[in-house]
């Protein structure tokens, strides 16, 4: 494998030899995400409704990342033809936020493009003709199958969005009769290029239930997308919520955050798993981890606020949010860190790819 310059930020891979490794590991990663969400959901203290929200980016983000795979994947083979496939190799590992709005984008069109796309039975012909009678490289009929097997991808079902919209769960009442609302959304964070998962739980003290057309939802909308980023705290987050709207009081917000991904192969990051990775395997390209690190912060009660006229219920919310960090990872990765008897991976939850459909989760 060629080597990569790992002297800027971001790689745009292009030649073969650095994007196909690339590809395979991305692969690899989307087949294997949704089953670690799954493993998430079942070992930590997740209700039924943060699952769903997780769950439903899992699926969403392993299409999109399938689909970049099949868009790259001749790159570089056909004249006129090439690409090259951003990656943040210094931080998330992962295809850069610019990537994702373009695949966004290309999916608002991939039904009406896939009408003026020649169909996979007639590229199959061409590709056999080319090889069997002309003597040619099918080279120009596989690249065109894949940006059609691409467009057929993002057709097929929802990918992760820059920014999705919100999701709104209605619940059981509160023990006090308040309604309550499980919220979910997903950003790809702009600075760290890493994708984040966010749920809350919400209460409303108004005595009736809102709706998509209810004033109250389109401020919180506008609050909750302007803190939705990697360098607010979650703390600050559910503060800056919990004054918002005055009648929608947050009782529990989560932050999910899916990467750094790391692996000798690519990857320019530094730290303890990325020491174990070089350590273990330093030519490899079939060792990875992707970090999954989720924080929570909780209201412990309410407060009166304001004064003898005006007054509204604030949450007293816990001073830290809580923080527990995970790894998908190779078994070769998970043999490292058990051999490593480092703080740095004391608490830590290991999704261990044990098969090819199999993750087993160790604390």
């Amino acid at each position: 494998m060629a080597e990569i310059d790992l002297t800027q930020g971001f790689a745009e891979l292009g030649q073969e030899a650095e994007l196909k490794p690339y590809l395979q590991r991305l692969a690899d990663l989307a087949n294997r995400l949704p089953g670690a969400v799954d493993e998430l959901v079942s070992y930590e203290d997740l209700n039924p409704h943060e699952g769903k929200v997780l769950q439903n980016f899992a699926i969403s983000w392993a299409r999109g990342a399938e689909a970049l795979v099949m868009k790259y994947l001749m790159s570089g083979r056909v004249a006129g033809k090439s690409g090259h496939l951003t990656v943040d190799r210094l931080g998330s590992g992962l295809p850069i936020w610019q990537e994702m709005v373009t695949l966004s984008q290309d999916k608002e069109a991939a039904a009406e493009i896939l009408t003026s796309m020649r169909s996979r039975e007639e590229l199959k012909a061409s590709m056999l003709k080319a090889m069997l009678r002309d003597q040619l490289s099918p080279a120009p009929q596989q690249y065109a199958m894949s940006q059609r097997i691409y467009q057929e991808t993002l057709a097929e079902g929802d990918v992760a969005l820059p920014r999705s919209p919100l999701t709104f769960d209605r619940l059981e009442p509160s023990d006090c009769g308040r309604q309550r609302y499980m919220v979910g959304w997903s950003v790809i964070d702009v600075q760290s290029n890493c994708p984040v998962v966010y749920t809350m739980l919400l209460e409303d003290s108004s005595g009736g239930t809102a709706d998509e057309n209810d004033a109250r939802l389109h401020r919180l909308r506008a609050a909750l997308h302007g803190q939705s980023n990697l360098e607010t705290g979650l703390l600050d987050m559910a503060i800056g919520v919990d004054h918002a709207v005055s009648s929608l009081h947050p009782k529990k917000i989560r932050r999910f955050t899916f990467g750094p991904f790391l692996s000798p192969a690519f990857s320019a990051a530094s730290g303890p798993m990325m020491d174990l990775l070089r350590a273990a395997a330093p030519a490899s390209e079939e060792e990875w981890a992707l970090r999954i690190r989720m924080e929570t912060v909780r209201s412990h009660g309410e407060f009166q606020s304001g004064g003898i006229l005006s007054s509204t219920r604030r949450q007293e919310f816990s001073p830290s949010p809580q923080q527990r960090d995970g790894y998908l990872m190779t078994t070769l990765a998970f043999q490292a860190v058990c051999e490593n008897h480092s703080d740095d991976f004391r608490g830590v939850r290991k999704y261990v790819i044990t098969g090819k459909n199999q993750i087993t989760a160790h604390s």
